[in-house]
């Protein structure tokens, strides 16, 4: 069976289909006698099986982009400033910026929070 098991808060084991479990479920389609002896063998629900099949695209396929903030952007008022350091300075590292950063508090409010390998997102 290839499921990968992800877990959240609200639903501790989600199971997630593969690409592969997908093309596997692709190949068995064509030598199977019912889609669910194909999804059986695949290790998919009949449900999945019938979704992908109609999609006719792999999982990989079918995601959205994720383009939502899960969070408060901390450098919002201070990353065109760091734009332009890196602009005249491309070499700058991230930690000379966030101590360029820690020098002037009052450049980022809830920059304490915030930790020198935190990246953008």
């Amino acid at each position: 069976m290839v499921v990968c098991w992800f877990g959240t808060a609200n639903q501790p084991f989600t199971p997630v289909v593969t690409d592969t479990a997908i093309r596997r479920l692709f190949r068995l389609l064509s030598t199977e006698h019912t889609l669910a002896d194909a999804s059986r063998k695949a290790g998919v629900s009949e449900k999945t099986a019938r979704k992908y099949k109609r999609l006719n695209s792999l999982p990989s396929g079918v995601k959205r982009p994720h383009t939502w903030r899960t969070r408060q952007d901390p450098f919002k008022d201070v990353w065109p400033e760091l734009v332009a350091k890196l602009e005249v300075n491309p070499g700058l590292r991230a930690t000379t910026l966030f101590n360029y950063l820690s020098g002037s508090l009052s450049k980022c409010e809830s920059l304490e929070t915030v930790s020198p390998l935190k990246t953008r997102t």
